[in-house]
């Protein structure tokens, strides 16, 4: 299992719920210094890629045979990567998109490879509650690295910017 922007929010309970369900997870992440969250959440193995180059380090992890699944969970900008990853007949499920700019497919890799893209947007109901009882259970651990007042959220949105939060960063407004 390959989980891209896996040091994020998303990305570390992601990880946890894989490792839960027995997956292997390669976590990719722009920075060195978020390995150890990752680490501690479950990764099997963490790739950092500050210029998002990973493919090549995937393929070699998998001795060549790339993943049976991945979470995009970035968008266009690691998309290509992910997809030179996947294994023939993988599944890959798009969850993010924070760079929102266009990509370019090759419908032939898609074809050969026999590869399922799947789109995951939101949740219903039940899964939410599944979700609040996994945090409940203590099985997900909750990923708030941090907390700031709301009154620096210029600085907080700055420092997601520059990819110096591992997991979520809380904005808590004034009792």
């Amino acid at each position: 299992m390959l989980i891209t922007g896996a040091s994020g929010g998303v990305g570390l309970q992601a990880v946890q719920l894989c490792t839960q369900d027995g997956a292997r997870v390669i976590a990719v992440t722009s920075s060195a210094s978020k390995v150890e969250a990752l680490e501690r959440a479950g990764a099997w193995k963490v790739i950092v890629a500050r210029e998002l180059d990973f493919a090549r380090e995937v393929k070699k992890i998998m001795s060549g045979d790339g993943v049976e699944v991945a979470l995009e969970i970035v968008g266009s900008s690691t998309f290509a990567q992910t997809l030179r990853c996947m294994a023939p007949g993988g599944r890959l499920v798009i969850v993010g998109n924070l760079d929102t700019a266009n990509i370019e497919i090759n419908p032939g890799m898609i074809i050969v490879k026999e590869l399922e893209i799947i789109g995951a947007y939101a949740t219903t109901v039940e899964e939410l509650q599944t979700a609040l009882d996994l945090t409940a259970a203590g099985t997900v651990k909750s990923c708030v690295s941090e907390t700031m007042p709301l009154h620096e959220a210029v600085r907080a949105h700055a420092r997601l910017e520059n990819r110096e939060v591992a997991g979520r960063l809380v904005l808590v407004p004034p009792s």
